[in-house]
């Protein structure tokens, strides 16, 4: 069995997807072409960050939900997995699920030792239902302020306070989906916290205005702390120049350089699990590896 700490350390690369603001929006499957992996990769290399999406009828939708993914079952992420030479996971609830992270955790059954999880949940939340998720092999409490459009500082560090002492009793780690502004607020309450804390695809940074842009130092900081880790991932969430999304690598190069062994690689695809029918995320694996010499 993974300990937490062991599978902080080992994320070697990641998948997310594509999450839309429009309700309801039906996200089309993506026509992106395979490509193989072309360089080593190391024993217990685990992706970071994929979402499954089952059947419909077992794993009802939430009526408030920013996007409708298509069908992405446990059989293609074995597959993904299986392509990229990836021998362990993290399933992350995705937020079409709300708080019920029901579809995440037969996942994570199915797929057995090899996968751990990470959790959408309520804040009053029941000390029992965390058991229920601790044995079912959640060991994250995902924040996804981007999603739930909480771009309030204020805010969002009212509910990491709340968040990081629920999961720091059960010896989980935060995962936050957020942008700049609220990394920069969140600092001193991360360095001064017991939590250890996962930033998602770059903590939102804006590729176009580089590593000056404001809040970008305090990730860094965060960073070299040894009490944050952030998710390299998600390129076309932070660049508009495909398909190279070139105004990215200083920024994976600051964050890489300020502690590498906090950085997770992440390869992107265009729609959820898109990537893993169509293989959209090699190329950006290839892609990490001109960001540091040494991921190849």
């Amino acid at each position: 069995m993974l300990s937490r700490r062991e599978m902080l350390l080992t994320l070697a690369t990641g998948a997310v997807a594509l999450h839309r603001r429009a309700t309801g929006a039906q996200i089309p499957v993506s026509q992106t072409g395979s490509t193989s992996v072309n360089f080593p990769v190391p024993r217990n290399a685990c992706d970071c960050h994929v979402h499954v999406f089952g059947d419909a009828t077992r794993f009802p939708m939430s009526p408030e939900r920013g996007y409708t993914p298509p069908p992405a079952p446990v059989q293609q992420a074995r597959e993904h997995l299986s392509a990229l030479h990836m021998d362990r996971v993290v399933i992350v609830s995705a937020s079409v699920y709300g708080t019920n992270n029901d579809c995440a955790l037969d996942a994570i059954s199915q797929l057995g030792s090899r996968a751990r999880g990470v959790a959408n949940v309520a804040l009053d939340a029941t000390d029992a239902e965390l058991e229920r998720l601790r044995r079912g092999g959640i060991r994250g409490f995902r924040l996804n302020f981007e999603q739930q459009g909480t771009t309030d500082p204020a805010v969002a560090v009212a509910r990491f306070r709340l968040a990081s002492t629920r999961a720091t009793a059960m010896g989980w780690h935060l995962q936050v989906n957020t942008r700049l502004p609220v990394v920069e607020a969140m600092e001193e309450h991360v360095l001064a916290g017991p939590a250890t804390v996962v930033f998602d695809h770059f903590a939102q940074a804006d590729a176009a205005r580089g590593v000056e842009q404001s809040g970008f130092a305090s990730l860094v900081r965060l960073l070299k702390s040894g009490k944050a880790y952030v998710k390299v991932s998600g390129a076309y969430r932070v660049s508009t120049q495909s398909p190279d999304y070139a105004d990215v690598a200083p920024l994976a190069q600051a964050l890489i350089a300020a502690n590498r062994s906090a950085c997770s690689g992440g390869a992107t695809g265009r729609t959820p699990m898109a990537r893993v029918v169509r293989g959209a995320l090699r190329p950006t694996s290839r892609r990490r590896c001109r960001w540091t010499t040494d991921a190849c």
